[in-house]
């Protein structure tokens, strides 16, 4: 059974992580992940030594709250009770209180993503959370033993708020990178947004590029992606395997389901 993060987000792996590890190399020095999103991937993969990366200032500061001071965040979640008056008190209270001591913030960011609607996580132009209420039954904010199992993991890694190029920037021959960007949209109701910025075509073709640099390097990467033609084109010269999961947010609910996505690689994952 694999191990679950402390916090949902678009786009997480845990339905595919036994297809992704299977496909990752069996040896590599340090571990890289420039988008970070639920770290699920780490928590399971175990590295001895990781380097993690988000450029979403909140949900860094979380997982720094949960790896240096878990307890303090366990203590403050205790205190929220999942009521959709609490739940926009502590909205509110997110959103407006500059100063918020990290333990108490990181409950704050975990509490909204447990009890917000569909595990959503994001923002409007003026850096405001703006998911509704949830409506979900019992406490699924409380899942201590996740917590705490997820902070001990955490011990072995760095956790970075940077541009993704910065960190990658740091991998060395041997070591294994990968990479879950926002995705290249499918269509229209397809969602790709966290935060205020939208990762864009030309991003997507940066990220290309930094990967052939990566491979001149002698750095092994993985990039998980939409099986769209667009994304095909751009690593062409790469290895590509299908990876089976499901869309669990969308606009619309036609846009949720079974799905295939593209994981891209500079090794031939089927001799690792």
């Amino acid at each position: 059974m694999f191990q679950r993060s402390f916090i949902k987000w678009v786009g997480g792996k845990y339905r595919s992580l036994s297809q992704l590890l299977r496909l990752f190399p069996a040896e590599f020095n340090t571990y890289y992940e420039p988008f970070l999103g639920s770290g699920v991937v780490y928590f399971n993969l175990a590295p001895s030594e990781g380097v993690l990366n988000d450029a979403e200032n909140n949900l860094v500061t979380t997982f720094r709250s949960v790896k240096h001071d878990v307890e303090g965040v366990c203590n403050q979640l205790e205190l929220l009770d999942n009521t959709e008056e609490a739940y926009y008190d502590t909205r509110y209270d997110f959103n407006n209180t500059a100063q918020i001591m990290s333990g108490k913030r990181a409950a704050q960011f975990i509490y909204m993503n447990k009890c917000g609607y569909n595990g959503l996580y994001r923002v409007n132009s003026r850096g405001f959370v703006n998911v509704a209420f949830g409506k979900r039954s019992g406490e699924p904010h409380k899942d201590f033993e996740a917590i705490r199992t997820c902070s001990k993991l955490l011990q072995a890694a760095s956790v970075m708020n940077t541009d993704y190029q910065e960190i990658i920037k740091l991998a060395r021959c041997g070591d294994f990178v990968y990479l879950d960007p926002p995705y290249h949209k499918e269509s229209d109701v397809s969602f790709t947004g966290y935060n205020a910025k939208e990762f864009s075509e030309s991003d997507h073709r940066q990220l290309a590029e930094e990967c052939k640099a990566l491979s001149s390097r002698g750095v092994l990467f993985a990039l998980s992606n939409s099986n769209t033609p667009f994304v095909n084109d751009l690593y062409k010269n790469f290895y590509k395997y299908s990876v089976y999961t499901a869309k669990t947010v969308s606009r619309l609910t036609s846009g949720r389901g079974p799905s295939t996505d593209v994981l891209i690689t500079n090794y031939d994952a089927e001799k690792r």
